[in-house]
């Protein structure tokens, strides 16, 4: 199996498919990227990040884009390239609109999928929505599963899934995390980050300072869900006057409007744009 094409659409998928890219890479398997662009300016600024330049380019997003639209899009951009490519696997990384289109189409085109982070399952097919049936057919299309957890291979082999066709192989996403962090094992580039966040963002700590990090901007949250996390966020800032709240903003209006509203002018909490991968692991550490 030599030539592998690598489908990715949003910024999770990039995360957790760096470090496969990586490691193929290092073996001399080097793999095509497919970029659908799902999510355009979250996925750009991930695939700097990790340095990756996507052979191929979809660019499906488009304003109030639904799923069915993006569905339709994925697939009609992605048969001719398959064609012309005639890849020996097609990699998809979890349960994204993009994954599950893409391995439908390389089983279209009778083609080998290989689908990293399987096994997941809720076995509620709303919850969460899409990206639960989204995972669930996808381990029917699948060929080759790459499981994170034992828990994960049982969900397969209760489908009937092969145990020769499942490898137990970990969270890529962690991988990807100590990638990026080991940047800043060097106290000059820590130093750097840390003058970036405040430039940016005016995100400025003082040594044992509190810091509350917080992301909220699930699909299935929207509404009350959301009112209600952003309504214990305000609680908590009042009672720990001497904490700093920090909440990166999804770009999704659902989720903008909600923590603007109530959470926008708190003294100790910040609001801040969508952070990219590298800041926000590095505000996390």
């Amino acid at each position: 199996m030599k030539k592998i094409l690598a489908v990715l659409g949003t910024r999770p998928e990039v995360i957790k498919m760096a470090p496969v890219i990586a490691a193929l890479s290092a073996r001399g398997l080097a793999p095509k990227v497919l970029a659908t662009a799902q999510h355009r300016g979250l996925l750009d600024q991930t695939l700097a990040i990790f340095g990756i330049k996507p052979d191929f380019d979809l660019n499906v997003m488009s304003e109030n884009q639904t799923l069915n639209g993006v569905s339709e899009m994925i697939l009609r951009g992605i048969g001719p390239i398959l064609s012309s490519e005639k890849p020996d696997c097609v990699l998809v990384q979890g349960d994204t609109t993009t994954a599950f289109i893409a391995g439908l189409a390389a089983f279209y085109s009778g083609i080998k999928v290989g689908h990293i982070e399987a096994g997941l399952r809720t076995h509620d097919k709303y919850s969460p929505f899409p990206e639960e049936m989204n995972r669930q057919l996808l381990g029917r299309l699948a060929d080759i599963h790459f499981a994170p957890t034992e828990n994960a291979k049982q969900n397969l082999l209760s489908e009937r899934v092969l145990s020769e066709n499942i490898y137990i192989v970990g969270n890529t996403e962690i991988d990807a995390l100590l990638m990026v962090l080991g940047h800043y094992k060097d106290a000059s580039k820590g130093k750097k980050m840390s003058e970036r966040l405040e430039k940016d963002y005016g995100l400025k700590f003082g040594d044992g300072e509190k810091i509350i990090l917080v992301t909220a901007h699930r699909r299935e949250s929207f509404g009350g869900g959301l009112k209600n996390i952003c309504e214990a966020i305000k609680e908590i800032a009042a009672q720990e006057k001497d904490a700093v709240v920090i909440y990166p903003v999804h770009p999704n209006p659902n989720v903008q409007k909600i923590a603007h509203d109530i959470l926008g002018g708190l003294k100790n909490v910040f609001l801040t744009p969508a952070l990219d991968y590298e800041s926000f692991s590095f505000l996390m550490s």
